[in-house]
């Protein structure tokens, strides 16, 4: 797959874009795995095979092509005000993982995960919606900061980063 996406692709822009929307067009997220926590093999090659998984997935897929691709490029875990995220939450736990990858000497940030589609709760269980949404690639770092802190204040990419206090009321 990187050999293939890679002859698509002339800058490394195109070939970190090409990357995100494969894995948005062809996983689908995997609702029984979210709703029962049994997640399965969720490395790459578990995910390319089950054409399935969560955003830890996603984001280890992301990793891997780029990987091969000779992008260099972060699997980020951290917080997220995704499904379920109720105003004024307090995070207990690191809900969630996406991606940084290096273009031209920048890291720019994206979630695959949530440009894949999105989710709703039906009968009491997420009920994922797959719509390619080209709006999580290359999103600017503070906009990004509105949906998702990442464990280490580093991969904030900001000149003034915020801590999860911060980032709980916002």
């Amino acid at each position: 797959l990187a050999i293939y996406l890679s002859k698509k692709g002339k800058t490394d822009q195109d070939k970190a874009r090409l990357i995100y929307a494969w894995i948005a067009k062809n996983i689908s997220y995997d609702d029984v795995g979210f709703n029962t926590n049994n997640y399965g093999d969720l490395s790459p090659k578990g995910v390319m095979e089950s054409r399935k998984g969560v955003c830890e997935g996603f984001s280890g897929l992301y990793k891997s092509i780029a990987d091969s691709m000779g992008l260099e490029a972060l699997k980020i875990s951290g917080y997220a005000k995704g499904y379920g995220y109720q105003p004024n939450t307090r995070f207990k736990e690191v809900n969630h993982a996406w991606n940084a990858v290096k273009i031209d000497g920048k890291w720019r940030l994206l979630d695959v995960t949530w440009g894949e589609g999105f989710g709703e709760t039906v009968n009491g269980k997420l009920q994922s919606n797959k719509k390619f949404n080209s709006a999580w690639f290359d999103v600017d770092p503070y906009e990004f900061l509105l949906a998702h802190l990442p464990e280490k204040e580093s991969f904030q990419f900001v000149s003034d980063p915020i801590n999860k206090k911060e980032y709980e009321k916002i």
